[in-house]
């Protein structure tokens, strides 16, 4: 009898263990959330993977990038592309998260967390000149850039190369490459076919001085606000109207909320792809090349989807309901130069910085 209660013991104690043993695996909670993980479309497909073997027992990398564009939009497809091509070029041992929609925070929060390494890469507005350059703010200037080639020009010749400098300087980051967004454009609950018709008229912007001085000029009255705000204060008109690409405007459902679109095209600017230098700086030579390749090429991805998606964004704009309205940019143009709101500002800015993006052909 005791032989046999020893034996019974000695059993359940081994059946115990191997209970306790199965539950310290790492608990499914841990992984990230099916919503915040990359879509199927941004995994490398089988026929990317190159003898898997080789890669065994090589620990994973696995990156963060964050962005306030809705999924599908076209910065959310050029970033599920660029994590695919890293994910395949790296042989699986760089693996990127995606994160749209502003699921790590606003811009200016996920610029602050990759300053300090809790995000590795952003795409970011135009904003970010007045928060971490602000000696080349003046680039998000009203009507300062003739047609999108123009800002090209700009940006991949001297003056984007200093821009690069202030940034990895003031925010410890590296510019993986300038990517295209359609221009801004005013919506509003009534047609505004004129300077004259924004007098008095609650405006979000964001909030760059210069900006707010030359929507001030154009007679509006520019009231600043987190963009996650902008939807509920059109709804309940806190503010009258706003401004944005065209893309925005139709993911964020401001046609609910708003019934003009007004084709100012007031503001020409570039999304800004950046990367943790720490991070970067990181990585062996080839896996930094790869990454920069990689920017590159879906880049060029997304600034085909921007052209092409920018007609047919207005097209269901209109289908929801929206009257597009055009307008005599001219007039606009004309009310902001008189007003000489740079002339405000060109003791903060890089010398003749405007007039030396005008210059450039």
């Amino acid at each position: 009898m005791k032989k046999t209660l020893v034996s019974s013991f000695a059993i359940l104690l081994a059946m115990s263990m191997i209970i306790a043993g199965c539950g310290s695996k790492p608990q499914e909670a841990s992984k990230p959330q099916e919503a915040n993980k990359p879509q199927e479309a941004s995994k490398p497909q089988e026929s990317a993977k190159t003898e898997p073997a080789q890669n065994e027992n090589k620990e994973t990398v696995v990156l963060k990038l964050g962005y306030v564009n809705a999924a599908d939009s076209p910065v959310d497809l050029g970033a599920k592309k660029f994590a695919e091509m890293v994910e395949k070029g790296t042989d699986g041992k760089v693996k990127i998260d995606i994160y749209p929609n502003g699921m790590l925070g606003g811009e200016k929060q996920m610029l602050d967390s990759m300053k300090f390494g809790a995000v590795d890469f952003v795409i970011t507005g135009d904003a970010a000149f007045a928060m971490f350059t602000p000696k080349y703010a003046g680039l998000s200037s009203l009507y300062l850039f003739r047609d999108l080639e123009h800002l090209h020009k700009v940006l991949n010749g001297e003056i984007g190369n200093e821009i690069k400098e202030e940034f990895n300087k003031n925010l410890d980051s590296t510019v993986l490459d300038w990517w295209d967004r359609s221009p801004r454009n005013l919506t509003a609950n009534r047609e505004i076919k004129t300077p004259d018709d924004l007098v008095g008229m609650k405006l979000r912007t964001p909030e760059i001085p210069n900006i707010l001085e030359s929507w001030r000029a154009l007679g509006a009255n520019p009231t600043p606000m987190a963009f996650t705000e902008l939807f509920s204060a059109l709804e309940t008109k806190v503010v009258d109207g706003q401004e944005n690409p065209v893309d925005l405007i139709y993911t964020s459902k401001f046609y609910e909320v708003q019934s003009h679109v007004m084709l100012t095209e007031h503001l020409i600017a570039p999304f800004i792809f950046l990367i943790n230098n720490k991070k970067l700086n990181g990585f062996p030579e080839d896996i930094q090349k790869v990454i920069k390749e990689a920017a590159i090429e879906a880049g060029n991805y997304e600034k085909d989807l921007t052209k092409q998606t920018e007609k047919e964004y207005f097209e269901q704009l209109k289908a929801e309901g929206m009257k597009v309205v055009e307008v005599d940019k001219s007039l606009f143009a004309k009310k902001v130069e008189e007003a000489q709101v740079e002339k405000q500002f060109e003791s903060e800015w890089a010398p003749n910085l405007i007039q030396r993006i005008r210059d450039v052909k």
